[in-house]
């Protein structure tokens, strides 16, 4: 798990079918951790006014902690570059996240 600000955060890794290209490299193993509020903000700054798609792909960037194998930072262009089954593998996770940290709170 994931620390944030003090709050553990729930993480899961993610292995794409294509990856994401970094350099002249496809990078298959991401982790991807649940959002918060913060990130949600940064997430539409990134977005510009470009539209849900826009906006849940800046999403995505900031909640990506690490790329298995990459040092550089993914930016919201290169995740932008991904499959369509790799970027719907990624959501699909991604909303797991979301729905398991909501059902962690309804016990609380």
């Amino acid at each position: 798990d994931q620390h944030t600000k003090g709050m553990v955060m729930r993480t899961q890794l993610v292995t794409l079918k294509r990856g994401i290209k970094v350099g002249d490299e496809y990078h298959k193993d991401l982790v991807l951790r649940e959002p918060i509020v913060e990130d949600m903000i940064t997430a539409e700054q990134l977005a510009k006014g470009g539209g849900e798609i826009a906006f849940r792909t800046a999403l995505l960037n900031v909640c990506l902690v690490r790329v298995e194998g990459c040092e550089v930072p993914v930016t919201p262009k290169m995740l932008s570059q991904i499959s369509l089954p790799d970027y719907n593998l990624m959501l699909d996770v991604f909303d797991e996240l979301q729905k398991e940290g909501e059902e962690d709170a309804k016990k609380d």
